[in-house]
C-alpha cells in the first residue's frame, strides 16, 4: 500500500486510528474527475511549460474517475418507483474529457487532489490516436506546424 493512500486521524496510547482507501460517490449530476496535468506541459517544439504558465490556461483535460447517478427530470414522474425519472450522467468511468480550468470543487482523495464538477461543466470527450512508429517513419510523415507527436 502506497504512503498517499493512508491518512492518519488520530493516536491514542497503542491505537492509532487511519483513513484508507478513500472513495467518493457523487450525488445526483456530479462527476468527480482527476486533471490531466501531462497534457500540456511540453509545446509543439519539445520545449517544457512551467507551471505558473499553466495556470492561464483555459481547459483542462481530466479522467473521469466517478459518476453521479444523474439529476432528477421534475417533469417526469415515474409511476412504478413512485419518483421522479433520472437524466443520466453522458459521460463514464475512464472517459477522457475537456473541461473549464477553473470550475468544481477540489477534492483530495488518497492524497490525489481531484476536482468534484457538475457533468454540465464538461465540454467533450476527448481522445487522441496513439500509434507506435520508428524515427525514420514520423520524419516521412507530412506534419503541418499544428500538429504534435509525444513520445512516450
Amino acid at each position: 500500500m502506497s504512503e498517499a493512500a493512508v491518512e492518519v486521524v488520530e493516536e491514542k496510547e497503542d491505537r492509532i486510528k487511519i483513513i484508507r482507501d478513500c472513495t467518493i460517490a457523487p450525488r445526483g449530476e456530479f462527476v468527480v474527475v482527476l486533471i490531466d496535468k501531462d497534457v500540456d506541459e511540453l509545446t509543439v517544439g519539445g520545449i517544457i511549460i512551467p507551471e505558473s504558465s499553466l495556470q492561464n490556461r483555459k481547459t483542462v483535460i481530466a479522467v473521469v474517475k466517478a459518476v453521479g447517478p444523474g439529476r432528477y427530470d421534475y417533469n417526469n414522474w415515474d409511476d412504478e418507483k413512485k419518483e421522479y425519472r433520472r437524466i443520466p450522467v453522458e459521460c463514464k468511468v475512464g472517459d477522457r474529457v475537456l473541461c473549464a480550468a477553473f470550475i468544481g470543487y477540489p477534492v483530495v482523495i488518497n492524497g490525489v487532489e481531484h476536482a468534484l464538477i457538475k457533468h454540465n461543466d464538461i465540454m467533450g470527450n476527448y481522445s487522441e490516436v496513439v500509434e507506435m512508429m520508428t524515427v525514420d517513419e514520423v520524419r516521412k510523415l507530412d506534419l503541418m506546424t499544428n500538429d504534435r507527436i509525444r513520445v512516450l
